[in-house]
């Protein structure tokens, strides 16, 4: 297959869908705001014919005229477009369906689907890294500068408090001018009260900062932020240090327990939907019976146990390997891990990842591989409710 070639016409295409698509949610939103614009009129004219307000009738069904004109022009337009993009999009899928199918591309792609995986579950660890450390942030800040702590929320407290006082005397009169019910409690409030009680806050949060700084914490300006008065107010209603700490904790807990599945899908996405691949390839699935749904699941499960430990034996043998100067790559020549494992072909699916199509192809063969095993855990679920009995006499010991 020629990729280069095959690019250069999914790169034109890709371009007129995607302005085209642009096009079409301008006019969207065009049509939205005058579709509102058409209410309003409509409701005007309905008020003026019942009395309730006044107004140039006449005038207001001529604009309201024009409004029905231009949400006209721009309907017809946007349906044409998109009567545009249907072809569009069905040149996009057949490109992508060819790099799949291709022969020469399988390899490729299937390496190109296990280093994206693999690189997802790396940036999702490191998230989870990061939400670490910001508990152990949190924990030393309250550890070590409770005072400091609720010195922060009481300012926070105050600034609130009184902005919202000040809004509670403000109103506007009939020209939209803002004036005050309690003239000189505004005016305490916006020149002496508020400034300071904003200036005790900024000080506050300025010496928490340069702590976190000095011990090199890994929190930022907006971690504390979020340390609002509110957050730190126990169930009697006073400032509570502990039941703060012990709520952000439990915060980022379930962030981290949210990742933690979501790493524990891509791993079993990995390998498993072309491990399942390679054994129907191998000749395991010869039989005409059709496997269970929660079969399927627990050979994506076994597979990819398998494939950890086909890994470690993998990296065992490179170890041995590197100790000899022979078997070393030669000065300036890239071999990723993936290539090490599949030799030439890792380093051809990086050379074809420069290319869009190779790209979306990848893309799509992950979204396909997601919904494979998704499927596979519903019917999995479906079959076990069924059929409990039968499912653990069908199960292996």
């Amino acid at each position: 297959m020629d990729l280069e070639l095959e690019n250069v016409s999914y790169v034109a295409v890709k371009e007129k869908l995607d302005n085209k698509k642009k096009r079409v949610a301008v006019l969207e939103k065009e049509i939205a705001d005058l579709e509102e614009n058409k209410r309003d009129k409509e409701e005007q004219i309905r008020l003026i014919n019942r009395g309730i307000i006044t107004g140039n009738k006449g005038e207001l069904t001529k604009e309201l005229e024009d409004v029905k004109k231009d949400l006209k022009t721009k309907g017809e337009e946007a349906k044409k477009i998109k009567e545009e993009i249907e072809p569009l999009q069905k040149s996009i899928d057949a490109a992508i369906a060819r790099i799949k199918e291709n022969p020469e591309m399988k390899e490729q792609l299937e390496g190109a689907v296990s280093q994206k995986v693999k690189d997802e579950i790396e940036k999702k660890n490191k998230a989870k890294e990061a939400l670490a450390d910001k508990q152990k942030g949190f924990q030393t800040l309250a550890k070590d500068k409770p005072a400091e702590l609720k010195a922060f929320y009481k300012a926070g407290k105050s600034v609130a408090e009184l902005d919202k006082e000040l809004k509670s005397l403000a109103h506007k009169d009939a020209d939209g001018k803002i004036t005050y019910t309690n003239p000189v409690r505004a005016a305490e409030i916006n020149n002496r009260l508020l400034p300071t009680a904003a200036a005790e806050l900024r000080a506050s949060k300025d010496t928490i900062l340069k702590y976190v700084k000095k011990k090199k914490l890994k929190l930022d300006e907006q971690d504390i932020e979020a340390f609002s008065y509110k957050n730190a107010l126990g169930k009697n209603g006073k400032l509570d240090i502990d039941a703060t700490l012990n709520k952000q904790i439990a915060t980022l807990d379930k962030k981290i327990a949210r990742i933690d599945e979501k790493i524990a899908h891509l791993q079993t996405l990995s390998e498993a939907t072309r491990g399942e691949e390679r054994e129907e390839d191998e000749g395991e699935n010869n039989s005409e019976e059709q496997p269970k749904p929660w079969q399927i699941f627990k050979r994506f499960k076994n597979w990819l146990a398998r494939r950890k430990q086909a890994k470690l034996a993998d990296e065992f043998e490179r170890d041995d390997d590197e100790e000899e100067p022979a078997d070393r790559p030669s000065e300036g020549e890239e071999h990723s891990e993936e290539g090490r494992e599949h030799g030439e072909a890792g380093n051809e699916f990086k050379e074809s990842l420069k290319y869009d199509v190779f790209k979306a192809a990848v893309k799509k063969q992950m979204e396909e591989d997601r919904q494979t095993l998704a499927q596979a855990r519903r019917d999995a679920a479906r079959e076990a409710a069924e059929q409990p009995g039968q499912e653990d006499d069908d199960r292996e010991p």
